[in-house]
């Protein structure tokens, strides 16, 4: 497996994360995360909470649940999520 650059790697060897997930750790930008139950959620920047453990900054509008959205982060458990994207708009 190739190398990749300086700070995503240190994500990747410190908490195991996915290189688009440990690229979201110091890199804001346009990020999606698809979780176990179906739910996708639009991000902006994740941070590292433990090897268990993302916080995921939504990105603004993203609405979390019907009733509320969340503009402080959103701790997921890195278990739960099972494919990560950037670059990601999401539609309807």
């Amino acid at each position: 497996m190739e190398t990749l650059e300086n700070p995503t790697q240190e994500f990747i060897d410190k908490y195991g994360y996915p290189p688009t997930l440990a690229k979201a750790c110091w890199d804001p930008w346009s990020y999606g995360v698809w979780l176990r139950d179906g739910r996708v959620i639009a991000f902006y920047e994740a941070k590292a909470v433990s090897r268990d453990w993302v916080t995921l900054k939504p990105l603004s509008g993203e609405r979390l649940t019907k009733e509320s959205a969340c503009r402080d982060g959103l701790d997921v458990r890195v278990s739960e999520i099972i494919m990560v994207a950037g670059s990601f708009h999401k539609s309807g």
